[in-house]
């Protein structure tokens, strides 16, 4: 009878074999040439079930194709970055795959909240609520006296343009602090800061 010791040996000594396989499979992809297509299709034929399930986990089983077939396009691209002295390909893979899951989910949220936005207030009013669930520089926006003539010109702003700016102007973060604290990326950041600033010196001139 084996014994689970021998069981875990065993797979191991597998998972070694793999990485060997995929790093020399890699190797080739770099090295370019008649040999790289082939070798980039055996890395994806074996290592694509566990690419999918990581991106089914992360951002659905609705996008989870999406994603696998970008984060294969980065990784051949960016073949010639994976380094074996610094880690397993298994790993160097699956660190591209969460990435570009992460990335569609934000992209997702934002465009959701962006439709919402659109919608009646009235009839929607939860519409313009922000992505981050948690209590944060949000509430110190809507703290704000409600009938002031900022407030009426924050009311105009999506959901997103507010949270970036509460973060901007109450906690006086960088584009870039932004970014790491939503895990927005940084240009949908800037875009959304740049948006929002230009949109309340309209309404304010307006009031005005």
């Amino acid at each position: 009878m084996t014994s689970a010791a021998d069981q875990s040996l065993r797979a191991e000594a597998a998972l070694l074999a793999r990485d060997e396989r995929w790093s020399s499979a890699l190797s080739l992809c770099a090295q370019g040439g008649a040999a790289a297509q082939s070798a980039f299709e055996l890395f994806y034929d074996e290592s694509a079930t566990l690419a999918l399930s990581l991106a089914k986990r992360v951002a659905g089983p609705a996008f989870a194709e999406d994603v696998l077939s970008e984060s294969y396009l980065q990784a051949w691209r960016q073949v010639g970055q994976f380094d074996p002295n610094r880690g397993r390909p298994s790993t160097w893979l699956l660190t591209i795959v969460r990435s570009r899951a992460l990335d569609r989910l934000r992209a997702e949220n934002l465009r959701r909240t962006e439709s919402l936005d659109v919608e009646d207030d009235e009839a929607h009013p939860r519409a313009q609520e922000p992505i981050d669930t948690h209590p944060g520089p949000e509430a110190l926006l809507q703290g704000q006296q409600q009938h002031t003539r900022l407030h009426r010109a924050l009311a105009d702003l999506s959901a997103n343009e507010r949270w970036v700016l509460s973060l901007a102007y109450y906690k006086d973060m960088s584009h870039s602090e932004i970014a790491d604290h939503t895990a927005l990326p940084l240009g949908t950041v800037k875009s959304l800061a740049s948006r929002g600033v230009q949109k309340l010196r309209v309404a304010m001139s307006a009031m005005l």
